[in-house]
């Protein structure tokens, strides 16, 4: 089985002092001495050097005692610990390790000697699963703290409680008394956090908190940095005011995901779930945004609640508000689409068939050069230029007789009497009061 791997700095001295033994060290004086040693043994046997240990020195009797004094040291712990500090959990975590190593160590004789060693096993497993219990419920506490009063019935969203099992982990097992060769794969280049060209600011105008994490996490994985490596640089991800609420709130946080936590409740308000999804069933497609690229878009916008909505929801919501083209088109199957992907699937053969509708021209208008005069289509209408000739011809005014659709010089109706300068009618140049200031003498 793998070895569960302790922090050698959070185990006691007294911890120390059997691991050394049982690998043929004693007689350090000092605590750091011990963990030195220890640290160079652990990485000897990790890289597969052969090293020659002695015989289990400790009796089955000595190893249930010590086993369930360690046992009421862990449970005392436990019963401070509220799942919240980050130091503590790694500290109940490394005795763990090393109770369940100890444990597995121990060789009995007899009958009684393995009852002894089963109930001890069954303590420290259920210590074990106290302790999950109690860092699944302080997470959850804080994920409520971010999450709105969405209506879970509405989209049947089941809130049942965690489940009390809980993965056991691998048993400490024991040193390799055998020399083995061990291939180490080797680990691409890290890309350094200040290289990101990342920055959240906090500002309600710029990269909300949720795309930055998003986007972290992303970056993260393609550029081989680790959650330890992320924490420690985390100074070079914030800028303006998310730079000062760090500096502010650093020592809160013990490692990154603790501190994803705090980021979440001071820049998500407190209905965000409730916020977010109001405008999830606001946002429709736009005329020529593809289905395929809706979809993307709104499963992103899913992704972002802290609640999980369910495909006959999310389906629901994207038919509603597809673009009209969708809807048209897609009418005759609306009620046979069952999941996200027939709609996608159904609306690609759409798209395909739009070009050709596209272009589509319409039959021309009758004509003078129509040889079949009676059978050109009778709802063709002549063509947006000769109604507009049409138009301005009509508007065209003769001012010799005031009539519409000719000029003067093709006028043949009685000339009507004007002043030939400022058209005045009913005047001439000499008799007009406007243009004539003499002509109140006539």
């Amino acid at each position: 089985m793998a070895p569960i791997v302790y922090e050698v700095n959070r185990l006691s001295a007294e911890e120390l002092v059997y691991e050394l033994v049982i690998r043929g060290i004693s007689e350090l004086d000092t605590v750091d001495a011990m963990r030195k040693t220890l640290r160079s043994l652990l990485r000897l046997e990790r890289e597969g050097q052969s090293l020659d240990y002695p015989a289990y020195p400790f009796k089955v009797a000595e190893d249930i005692k010590e086993l369930n004094d360690k046992v009421s040291e862990m449970q005392a712990l436990l019963q401070d610990f509220d799942g919240s500090n980050q130091n503590t959990y790694k500290k109940l975590l490394s005795k763990y390790a090393y109770a369940l190593g100890r444990a597995n160590r121990v060789l009995p004789d007899n009958e009684s000697d393995k009852l002894q060693k089963s109930k001890v096993l069954v303590a420290i497993l259920n210590f074990k699963s106290d302790l999950d219990k109690k860092v699944r419920s302080y997470e959850k506490s804080l994920s409520n703290k971010t999450k709105g009063v969405l209506d879970l019935d509405m989209l049947n969203i089941s809130t049942s409680s965690d489940s009390d099992s809980s993965v056991v982990d691998e048993p400490l097992g024991k040193p390799n008394f055998e020399s083995t060769r061990v291939h180490v794969p080797v680990t691409p280049k890290p890309i350094p956090v200040s290289h990101w060209n990342l920055k959240f600011s906090g500002k309600l105008t710029d990269l909300s908190v949720n795309a930055f994490l998003e986007r972290v996490d992303e970056l993260k994985t393609s550029r081989h940095v680790s959650d330890s490596e992320l924490f420690n640089s985390a100074y070079d991800l914030f800028s303006d005011i998310a730079l000062i609420w760090y500096r502010g709130n650093k020592q809160k946080a013990s490692d990154w995901k603790s501190l994803t936590q705090l980021l979440r409740q001071e820049f998500l308000p407190k209905n965000y779930n409730d916020i977010l999804f109001k405008q999830i069933k606001e946002r429709t497609q736009h005329p020529e945004e593809p289905m395929g690229i809706f979809i993307a878009y709104m499963n992103n916008h899913f992704q972002r609640l802290t609640v999980k909505i369910p495909d006959s929801v999310r389906l629901k919501i994207l038919l509603e508000n597809m673009a009209p083209f969708y809807k048209i088109g897609l009418a005759l199957h609306m009620a046979n689409i069952k999941t996200i992907d027939e709609l996608l699937e159904l609306s690609r053969e759409l798209e395909a068939n739009r070009l050709s509708v596209n272009e589509y021209v319409p039959p021309p208008p009758k004509s003078k050069n129509t040889l079949e005069r009676d059978l050109a289509c009778i709802y063709s209408q002549p063509s947006t230029s000769q109604c507009s000739a049409v138009y301005q011809q009509k508007e065209i005014r003769c001012y010799r007789c005031n009539g519409i659709g000719h000029i003067a010089i093709n006028c043949s109706n009685n000339p009507r009497r004007y002043c030939y300068r400022c058209k005045n009618p009913n005047f001439t140049v000499r008799t007009c009061p406007k243009c004539n200031v003499n002509s109140k003498n006539f």
